[in-house]
């Protein structure tokens, strides 16, 4: 895909009404279940266009996110976003309790493996 529309669609997921509505309800969450805790590492798997990542790094602080595509990659880079790397959900490449945070928004349904990426959240993530 052209980066153009890689630019225009990070837009629309920045400016929509659905998607500023879905990060509310799921940032909500987030902050209703930590309480006063503030991870210091979150992961974002799947991140897409990186809707996530500016108020995921509001919350902790410091946001790494992964992404199948190397086109999504780049393109959250150059919006910002320097700690993204190409890799499956399913086979994360970090070490064990390396997180406080695992998020993978609309991403479970669209992995082959949803048990094995539930497994690498569980791993990564500290206790």
């Amino acid at each position: 895909m052209h980066e153009l529309a890689y630019q225009e669609l990070a837009q629309l997921e920045a400016d929509h009404w659905w998607f500023r509505a879905r990060r509310k309800v799921c940032m909500a969450l987030i902050r209703e279940h930590l309480g006063a805790t503030r991870p210091q590492r979150i992961l974002d798997v799947g991140a897409g266009f990186g809707g996530f990542l500016v108020p995921l790094a509001a919350l902790g602080k410091q946001v790494v996110y992964t992404e199948l595509e190397p086109e999504l990659v780049r393109s959250a880079r150059a919006r910002g976003h320097p700690l993204g790397l190409v890799a499956s959900g399913e086979a994360l490449p970090f070490g064990d309790a390396s997180f406080d945070l695992v998020c993978y928004f609309d991403v479970l349904e669209h992995v082959a493996d949803d048990q094995r990426a539930l497994y690498e959240a569980r791993r990564v993530l500290a206790p």
